[in-house]
């Protein structure tokens, strides 16, 4: 269960860093010139892959915990002895499922297929003038 509880919250900041690093990505090449790129459209696509797979990698680790622990055992020692009566904690874990973040990730894909839809009108554009 220690593994699990380390892997959902350093999962969490993991993810949150590689969000921050594509979400700089992004701004540098728009910073740079305000055109239709395709690096912009696939970094957008990636952005909205990540957010879409950390919702359902969250969701995932809270059915583990749904379907695999139902109750805790705490036993404590004092004096480095042993207390004989351990107390049971009855926990109710909830499924998390973000929905919001799920349909930002959907919106984040459609704009990145918005995104290479103006990369391709842009190329036909400078091709017939």
């Amino acid at each position: 269960m220690t593994v699990l509880l380390w892997i959902n919250e350093y999962s969490t900041l993991l993810i949150t860093i590689m969000i921050l690093f594509f979400l700089k990505k992004i701004f540098e090449s728009l910073n740079q010139d305000f055109k239709f790129h395709k690096k912009l459209a696939n970094k957008t696509k990636t952005l909205g892959i990540l957010l879409i797979f950390s919702t359902l990698f969250k969701f995932l680790i809270s059915i583990i915990f749904f379907y695999c622990y139902d109750i805790i055992t705490i036993t404590s020692s004092i004096n480095n002895q042993t207390i004989l009566n351990p107390t049971n904690v009855l926990i109710y874990p909830r499924l998390n499922f973000s929905f919001g973040h799920f349909l930002i990730g959907l919106s984040i894909i459609i704009l990145s297929a918005l995104l290479k839809k103006g990369n391709n009108l842009q190329q036909e554009n400078e091709l017939t003038v």
